[in-house]
């Protein structure tokens, strides 16, 4: 496409505050060789990189920074010169800057397929990233830790500087010197170490004198003591120079090596650049993706120009190519005509080059072989043409350029000259570009051409709005109704004499009167139904808000309400499935003292749990009573009933700190919350009655008071200790033995810190010499 079209349409600002949001040469190069695209699939591929670097800005922030073109530094490499460290640790930047997007984008790779295939062929250069990171600093200077034999020189620069600086201070510190110098201080001069000494007083300081004041009086001297010393710091200074400049030859050699990976890495990261800065762009602009279409057909929805400021900008709204392709827009100068040819123009330029439009969703726009435009004032003073001959010296290439597949827009089409000839001139001209198909918008003032547009398939009229209360555009785009030039109601408005007004009406012809009242009253209403319109979709948009808020909070109150009852089912869940648990555990250990003694007693405690656990059904989900005791009302041996089985039990033991108290119902002990408690009215404190468990005990000899966990880990130790200590406690022992053997110590650990905090437990201690030692613990029951 041509550059001047590109120019008048002011494409190229548009690449100017592109190329502001780039932090590199290279995207900046890339933004101003910025162009559009004639090629379907790199206009898409194009679109598609703004679109994933969008998504990027979206997720978070990319590691992009602001980096230098490293294309000479590593062409100066191969041809064989030495870089600098400045230019090394650019080097350095770039490959950190490249991995950086490489795992960033690595993260979203889903989301951003392309961009993170771009980085995948990145090369980590990693010899090279870490020969430069230990020797170069972010200065740019040879660091100590690039060679041994830097350090160690540098070590001696050092050590000698040192000592000829204390010399040197010793010198003018000396009472018997003092006298001699101008001042008593050490300065430098041609890279020598020197003290100013009076001129008058020069022989009774031995040395070399390597400078002059300006008035004479004082003379540098660098004295004969210190010139051996200085003289070895220069000769170590000479190595250091050496040294640095074989560490520099190594790394430029090394560099070149990775030629091709750090010229990928340099272009990948303009790339990256320049597709950050549209996405950039883009999101300030609150800019959408375009769809490209191949029905030749442009649409913008809401379409604003992007040098006009949010605050100023009107939008627009467009279809050209579907039921016309040639568009008149007619009505008065200063009324925003020209205004929506360049938004049409630009945005369609913006599209083609890869870049998001500013508009709504479904903006769409063709692949286009030329966008032409004449538009403004452009004739030649080097050519002495007219304003008139200026325009039809660029509509005559146009018009041998433009073909089909091809957008023209023209400003005041045939104006400059006789307006008979120049409406018939400008009705032919469009009606060329319509007969070779080519998408056209034009503006005039001329009425002749509202006629033609009326009269003529694929031809519309449209005008910009104008409001006749305040006698001001409004700059809104109305296609299907022409304009009217509002010349007499604008000039009585602003104080014109009736009467002249009424004279220059009488000289229009009737039917012209007729159709610009018609037109007049045609848009007073059509203003009118927009405004009701405008009102009726606002309250529609607010109910349609209300209406989504009243969803939502109905959906939340419905999600807590099915969470709250799918707890309460897992918990009750939970607590059965436990309940069972330790009912059948602890109905298997009686059984054997059962069958052991024969124990009619212990057969109806059985069956009383087991009747209870037929009763316990999930379906129980009626709300329970909340008992109303306190940590202080609990005392061990009270009687109570537990709420949510209704069944009357025994405390056993305090509460502990998350205020649960553990109960005992017939033979099954529960632990259970202090608000499921009630306490038995009319009931004192219950004393236990052991005798018949420790006859039990007594009765057979296979009742073992000891527990053997060795080889167990700590957690299936202390499920076995638990259920040991509650039969121990219900058989009435005073003292039970654990043997957890000595080991490494973590199970004996572990199990006599879980005995410290149980319930039935009085007291522990280490076994004695025949007890087992420390490899046992004797454990008093309460």
């Amino acid at each position: 496409m041509e550059a001047r079209y590109l120019k008048t349409l002011e494409f190229m600002k548009i690449k100017d505050i592109l190329a502001l949001e780039t932090l590199t040469p290279m995207g900046k190069s890339l933004s101003e060789d910025l162009h559009p695209f004639q090629e379907q699939k790199e206009l898409l591929d194009s679109i598609n990189d703004t679109y994933e670097g969008v998504i990027s800005l979206n997720y978070g922030s990319p590691p992009m920074t602001e980096l230098g073109d490293i294309t000479n530094t590593i062409s100066r490499a191969t041809k064989g010169g030495i870089l600098t460290g400045k230019e090394l640790y650019i080097v350095l930047r770039s490959i950190q800057v490249s991995k950086d997007l490489k795992v960033y984008f690595t993260k979203i790779r889903d989301l951003t397929p392309k961009l993170f295939a771009m980085l995948k062929e990145v090369d980590d250069c990693k010899e090279l990233k870490e020969s430069i990171n230990i020797s170069v600093s972010d200065e740019g200077h040879i660091l100590d830790t690039a060679s041994a034999e830097l350090k160690s020189i540098r070590k001696q620069i050092f050590r000698g500087e040192s000592d000829l600086k204390d010399k040197l201070d010793s010198f003018i510190r000396s009472p018997q010197k003092l006298k001699y110098l101008q001042e008593g201080i050490i300065t430098q001069r041609n890279d020598r170490y020197c003290i100013p000494v009076k001129a008058e007083h020069k022989g009774q300081v031995p040395g070399i004198a390597h400078d002059y004041s300006a008035s004479g009086a004082t003379v540098f001297v660098e004295p004969n003591f210190a010139v051996e010393i200085a003289n070895k710091v220069q000769e170590f200074k000479s190595k250091e120079k050496q040294e640095v400049e074989r560490i520099l030859i190594n790394l430029t050699n090394l560099l070149s090596c990775f030629s091709e990976e750090l010229k990928y890495i340099n272009e990948t990261i303009g790339r990256m650049d320049f597709i950050l800065a549209k996405a950039k762009m883009a999101r300030k602009q609150r800019a959408t993706q375009p769809r490209i279409n191949q029905d030749g057909v442009i649409t913008i929805k809401k379409g604003r120009h992007p040098l006009i400021p949010d605050k100023e900008v009107v939008p627009m709204s467009l279809e050209l190519g579907t039921d016309f392709n040639t568009l008149v827009i007619t009505g008065p100068n200063t009324g925003g005509k020209t205004v929506t040819l360049k938004t049409v123009g630009l945005l369609t330029l913006m599209a083609l080059s890869g870049l998001f439009v500013l508009g709504d969703e479904g903006c769409s726009f063709p692949i286009l072989e030329g966008v032409y435009a004449d538009i403004g004032d452009e004739q030649s003073i080097e050519q002495s043409l007219s304003t008139f001959s200026s325009h039809m010296t660029n509509i005559v290439n146009i018009i041998n350029k433009a073909q089909k597949n091809s957008l023209v827009l023209f400003d005041e089409l045939g104006a400059g000259t006789d307006p008979v000839e120049g409406s018939a001139l400008a009705t032919a001209i469009m009606n060329l570009f319509k007969e070779r198909k080519v998408l056209t918008v034009a503006t005039t003032h001329y009425s002749q051409l509202k006629s033609y547009a009326y009269e003529n398939e694929l031809v519309e009229n449209a005008s910009v709005e104008f409001d006749h209360q305040t006698l001001k555009p409004t700059y809104k785009l109305l296609v299907g109704i022409p304009g009217k030039s509002n010349a007499f109601e604008i000039s009585q408005r602003l104080g014109l004499d009736t009467g002249l007004i009424q004279k220059a009406k009488e000289m229009i012809s009737q039917d012209t009167i007729r159709v610009d009242e018609m037109l007049k009253d045609l848009e007073e209403k059509r203003m009118l139904y927009e405004k009701k319109l405008e009102e009726l979709e606002q309250n529609q948009r607010l109910f349609s808000l209300e209406r989504q808020t009243l969803d939502k909070k109905q959906a939340e109150v419905i999600g807590k309400k099915e969470e709250i009852l799918r707890k309460a089912k897992e918990e009750s869940y939970k607590i059965i499935r436990l309940a069972k648990r330790e009912g059948e555990e602890l109905i298997k250990d009686i059984r054997k003292i059962q069958e052991s003694v024969g124990s009619g007693n212990i057969h109806r405690d059985l069956q009383k749990v087991r009747d209870k656990m037929k009763n316990t059904t999930m379906e129980e989900e009626a709300p329970q009573k909340t008992g109303n005791l306190t940590n202080k009302d609990i005392t061990v041996g009270m009687e109570v009933r537990l709420l949510d089985i209704n069944q009357k039990a025994t405390v056993l033991g305090l509460p502990d700190g998350d205020s649960k108290v553990l109960c005992q119902v017939g033979i099954m002990k529960i632990k259970t919350s202090l608000e499921n408690l009630e306490k038995v009215q009319g009931t004192n404190k219950v004393t236990y009655n052991r005798a018949t468990l420790r006859n039990i005990k007594n009765a057979d000899d296979e009742v073992k008071n000891s527990l053997d966990i060795r080889g167990q880990n700590v957690e299936d130790a202390i499920l076995e200790i638990d259920k040991f200590l509650d039969n121990s406690f219900v058989l009435g022992f005073k003292e039970v033995t654990i043997v957890h053997g000595k080991g490494t110590g973590a199970l004996r650990t572990g199990v006599r810190e879980y005995l410290r905090k149980h319930p039935h437990v009085k007291s522990t201690r280490f076994g004695g010499f025949s007890e087992g030692g420390d490899g046992a613990s004797i454990v008093t029951l309460k």
